[in-house]
């Protein structure tokens, strides 16, 4: 056989061997149980609760840790979602608390109860908006009876309501 001919067999062997090698490949991966199975999707966390007191004013609060929690020496707080910083609630404990100038429609009362569920409070939801852009702000205000500190939580959203929903005096 002339040796260009050799050449060109040998190359055209190795070729083939490779064109094989890559469809058998591909045929065995597509049959394994890996390509089968659809992957596990990702475990989200689950929430831990925790407890914000503030002993000033005499109130409990529960939150998850999808929130960020800023104390001051003053007895204020803020709680931020970090997921929608938008969401962020503000806590704060004062003497008298100015009520915004707002009319009745927009003033919702309803009962806050303490831990041990013996005694109620009466407590005002103003519902507001900001004077810089109109963006809605809800506004909890009420006076502990035991202190006579104001209770002053202000927010929106869905944030806001959960952690109202969780509000509690300590009487």
């Amino acid at each position: 056989m002339h040796k260009n001919t050799y050449r060109f067999l040998i190359g055209l062997a190795i070729f083939a061997a490779l064109v094989a090698g890559v469809n058998i490949g591909r045929r065995i991966s597509g049959n394994t149980a890996e390509s089968t199975i659809p992957p596990t999707p990702e475990a989200t966390p689950t929430p831990i609760s925790l407890i914000y007191t503030n002993t000033a004013c005499g109130f409990t609060l529960r939150y998850t840790n999808k929130l960020s929690l800023l104390e001051s020496p003053t007895g204020s707080a803020i709680f931020s979602n970090t997921a929608d910083p938008k969401q962020s609630v503000a806590v704060i404990c004062q003497k008298d608390v100015p009520r915004p100038p707002i009319p009745n429609a927009n003033i919702e009362e309803f009962e806050v109860t303490n831990e041990s569920r013996t005694a109620t409070v009466t407590a005002r939801l103003y519902h507001d908006s900001t004077p810089k852009d109109g963006t809605p702000i809800d506004e909890f205000i009420m006076r502990n009876p035991k202190n006579g500190l104001d209770i002053f939580i202000a927010g929106y959203g869905e944030t806001f309501k959960t952690l109202l929903s969780t509000f509690t005096l300590q009487l």
